[in-house]
């Protein structure tokens, strides 16, 4: 899918209050319960953070956000931090968009993209593993008031041929 990226600003609070709502998505970021005017608050600092950039993606055509990407770039390392796509829009191809997207923006800046994912986020592990994604090690990491097991995953840009043609 075509799309286009926008930095966020409080006026995305609505949309990212309603993909956190969203009870497929609550049990990995706890955010359920978050107002929209927390979110404008925690948008606000998120903005504070200079080392982070965060995006709102739209579809092309319809204009509609889709989803929120936020990563930050470090020693030719793009650490991504959140890519969520709306549940209204899986398995259109929007979340190869935002990766294609995300790969051509940090590029120039770095040579790896470097996440984490919960280890029973099956979808998502089979979304990065396609897109070439290789997990590196398996750490835990603070979770409520406990721990959770995170696969971290590495994947090398310059050898990525970006999405297009009948790939996908």
């Amino acid at each position: 899918m075509d799309i286009y990226c926008e930095k966020l600003n409080v006026n995305h609070a609505p949309f990212i209050h309603n993909i956190m709502s969203i009870d497929d998505y609550d049990c990995i970021f706890c955010e359920k319960n978050t107002s929209v005017e927390e979110w404008k608050s925690r948008i606000t600092e998120i903005l504070r953070d200079r080392g982070q950039d965060n995006y709102i993606a739209f579809d092309t055509l319809t204009r509609k956000p889709v989803g929120w990407i936020g990563y930050e770039n470090s020693n030719q390392i793009c650490k991504l931090h959140i890519i969520v796509v709306h549940t209204d829009f899986l398995s259109k191809k929007y979340g190869y968009g935002m990766m294609e997207w995300l790969m051509k923006n940090v590029s120039n800046k770095a040579n790896k993209i470097v996440l984490d994912v919960q280890d029973e986020n099956v979808r998502d592990i089979r979304f990065y593993k396609k897109i070439g994604f290789e997990i590196i090690r398996v750490e835990m990491q603070p979770f409520g008031e406990g721990q959770m097991k995170y696969y971290v995953m590495e994947l090398t840009i310059n050898n990525v041929q970006l999405f297009s043609g009948p790939l996908f």
